[in-house]
C-alpha cells in the first residue's frame, strides 16, 4: 500500500496475443472487455522531449507510475503483461521497460514502479 496521497486510478488494457509466421506478437488494443482498473496509484512526470527537426513536430513524454503491490497482483493475474496500454486522465501510454517490484520490509509500502511512455507526432 502506498501513502495516502496516492489517489490516482489507472485503466490497464491487455494486449491481443497473435501468432504470426512462427513467432508470437502482442498487439496493443484498447478494449474495455480486456481491461482492469487499479486505484491507490501515484503517477508523476519523469521527463519530456521535443524534436522540431522532422517534417512534423514530435513529443515524447515519460511518466512514472507507482502501483500498490496488491493491485499489481490483480493486473498480473488478468493476462499477459506484454504490450500493456495504460490510461491515466484520458492519456494513453505504453509501458517502457520492465515493471519493478519494490518490497517493503514492513509489508505496508510494497509497490510496483512502472515507466510509461506517451508519443505524439
Amino acid at each position: 500500500m502506498l501513502p495516502a496521497f496516492a489517489t490516482e486510478s489507472l485503466t490497464i488494457y491487455y494486449a491481443e496475443r497473435v501468432q504470426a509466421r512462427g513467432t508470437i506478437e502482442y498487439r496493443p488494443q484498447v478494449d474495455p472487455e480486456h481491461s482492469i482498473s487499479v486505484s491507490g496509484c501515484s503517477v508523476q512526470p519523469t521527463t519530456t522531449s521535443e524534436n522540431l527537426g522532422e517534417p512534423r513536430e514530435q513529443t515524447l513524454s515519460l511518466m512514472t507510475a507507482w502501483i500498490p503491490d496488491t493491485e499489481w497482483a490483480r493486473v498480473a493475474a488478468g493476462g499477459d503483461l506484454h504490450s500493456l496500454v495504460y490510461e491515466w486522465r484520458g492519456i494513453q501510454m505504453v509501458q517502457y521497460g520492465q515493471a519493478m517490484p519494490w518490497v517493503s520490509p514492513t509489508g505496508t509500502l510494497g509497490h510496483v514502479q512502472v515507466y510509461l511512455r506517451e508519443y505524439r507526432g
